[in-house]
């Protein structure tokens, strides 16, 4: 990887580093505007309960949608070939389930966090489990995101800054960055990335089948294997080791629904849809987004193994490691001016929204669980500001740390396998079981979660001392199915007192009841969205100002640019319309 990195970055434009300064200073001021909006805690957390059903359904989509995207699934197109779009379906399979079965029920729960929804369920005590289970996983996934950008990043600047020292400058930029107007500005933020990321991959497409010579051409010349659904292993000769078999499949799909199931901003984006159908509405649309999106972002990368296939290792056929910062190296090549640094800017801003999001979390966990609740009961807001600031830092300087030493723990992809296979699955899957579940029990989501964690690090670090090596199938598999049978065994020979079964069955007649109170469509109900696409045109708009500095693709840049701004300017007009047509009108 430092190889790589060292003799495959090139300086990049300086129209491209301009692009990515202006478009990230765009991001925050558009996220500021939502301030006037915040009127009360649910529309800080919740948007008021009144979130459009495809906004929330597209800034869950871009919850998991980083720079680690390109890095980690680009980097298993490029050298697998389909399988990386099957792990995306895969997912999508994991979606479509938790839509059908737990989007009405979080919908149904009314609460505007996860963790009130585990003091109502259970106590205190299990919510304080899951407020400090969760904060070394938000680290960690966190430093994973930030590392993939600051990949990207490096090998888009050049070769006279070492990777470290851009995690660290890319670190420092999110712990500044403040988001001013709650889940309508990240809302909003995530329509524009989505909408500017979507539009970059789908051009990628026709031009890498253009520099390839072809669809023909490219299946022609695809390596061996290279459009299988998963990995065989006869096609590899001893002792490589195949992960990524159907038995994986199975075992990521299971996986996959008790960590979407369990997702806290999943969760919270359901609770901003204004009904349990619209709940579903996006839940469903983020299925088709995982269906067909992986073909437009990850199908070029594919293409790409073919036009330039220096960043696969003939001499080790399975290590993806290398092939991290390919994403920027197919943008240089492909793209005009301008868009390169378009492409790269719009990852940046989606990771820094995403690792902004968890620092935000974790200081406030810390703040009102720990500081307020626990050590500063009479803290005034002021001081309990102070603590929050120090704590993103504190938490800012971890994940930078952790960041750093990704490289030296086999690049991302393993890592990321690591962070999921011990934490999520044993963390997740007592969440998920307790709003299904009515016999599950405080001690037993305790029991679950520890004796979990432990059994997957035991897998991972201990087994392979006394040569028990799992497959990474067998290592999911255990993720999920210990907590689970923990779980189950636990609730059948534990049985709480009659209060608490009393309580338990109140919350469950209230998760098996319909919500018939849907919010009322007024004026101000349009105000944000509308908001949506002024910021949508206005960025579109910019981006036409590139056809002034470049000589080449202009038409690219021009159709790329009208089509943000007619989006953008029939959404104000819609929503104006409609303001005016709805009862409590307010003239602007």
């Amino acid at each position: 990887m430092g190889e790589v990195l060292a003799t495959g970055a090139a300086k990049a434009n300086p129209i491209d580093l301009a692009v990515v300064g202006v478009y990230v200073v765009f991001m925050i001021v558009g996220g500021g505007v939502f301030a006037r909006y915040m009127k009360s805690a649910r529309d800080l957390f919740a948007a008021g309960g009144n979130a459009p059903w495809w906004v929330a359904g597209i800034s869950s989509y871009m919850t998991f949608f980083s720079a680690g995207t390109f890095v980690v699934w680009g980097s298993l197109a490029y050298i697998f070939g389909w399988l990386g779009i099957t792990i995306q379906w895969a997912i999508a399979v994991g979606q479509l389930v938790v839509t059908v079965f737990l989007a009405r029920r979080w919908k149904r729960v009314g609460i505007d966090s996860p963790v009130q929804f585990l003091e109502e369920r259970f106590n205190f005590s299990v919510r304080q489990l899951y407020v400090w289970g969760r904060l070394p996983f938000a680290v960690l996934m966190s430093a994973q995101a930030v590392y993939s950008i600051s990949v990207l990043a490096h090998d888009q600047i050049g070769s006279g800054y070492s990777l470290n020292t851009v995690i660290a400058v890319m670190t420092a930029v999110v712990v500044i960055y403040t988001v001013l107007g709650g889940l309508w500005a990240v809302l909003t933020t995530d329509v524009l990335q989505f909408f500017v990321v979507t539009l970059v991959t789908f051009m990628a497409l026709p031009l890498a089948l253009r520099e390839v010579g072809g669809l023909g051409a490219f299946i022609d010349n695809a390596p061996a294997g290279f459009f299988q659904l998963a990995q065989d292993a006869s096609d590899y000769a001893e002792p490589q080791k195949v992960n990524y078999t159907w038995h994986y499949f199975f075992a990521w799909v299971v996986f996959q629904i008790f960590l979407i199931g369990a997702w806290w901003e999943i969760i919270q984006r359901f609770q901003s849809c204004r009904s349990e159908k619209d709940a579903r509405r996006s839940g469903y649309l983020i299925v088709v987004c995982y269906t067909i999106m992986p073909l437009f972002w990850l199908g070029p990368l594919m293409i790409y193994r073919v036009i330039d296939p220096s960043y696969y290792d003939p001499a080790d056929p399975l290590a993806t490691k290398q092939a991290e910062a390919v994403y920027t190296a197919m943008c240089r090549r492909l793209f005009p001016v301008g868009l390169t640094g378009l492409a790269l800017a719009a990852m940046i801003s989606a990771t820094g929204s995403m690792v902004n999001s968890a620092l935000n979390v974790m200081s406030a966990v810390v703040t009102r669980d720990f500081y307020a609740r626990l050590l500063r009961k009479s803290a005034s807001e002021k001081e309990l500001l102070l603590a929050g600031r120090a704590a993103i830092i504190v938490f800012g300087i971890l994940v930078t740390f952790m960041a750093c030493r990704i490289q030296g723990w086999g690049g991302v992809v393993k890592y990321l396998f690591i962070i999921l296979n011990i934490l999520a699955g044993p963390v997740g899957v007592p969440f998920v079981w307790s709003i299904i579940s009515r016999r599950t029990s405080a001690a037993a989501v305790w029991l679950a979660v520890l004796g979990g964690v432990g059994v997957s690090a035991a897998i991972e670090f201990v087994c392979p001392r006394y040569e028990l090596q799992f497959t990474l199938a067998g290592k999911q598999l255990a993720s999920t199915l210990v907590p689970l049978g923990i779980l189950i065994i636990s609730s059948a020979v534990t049985r709480p007192g009659l209060e608490k079964r009393q309580a338990v069955d109140a919350f469950f007649r209230r998760m098996n009841t319909p919500l018939t109170t849907i919010p009322h469509k007024h004026a101000a109900y349009y105000g944000p969205i509308g908001l949506i696409g002024v910021l949508t045109a206005v960025l579109g708009a910019a981006i036409l100002q590139l056809v002034w500095l470049v000589q080449e693709q202009r038409l690219l840049i021009s159709v790329f640019s009208l089509v943000m701004v007619v989006f953008g300017v029939s959404l104000k007009v819609v929503c104006r319309r409609r303001s005016r047509e709805a009862p409590g009108i307010v003239q602007d």
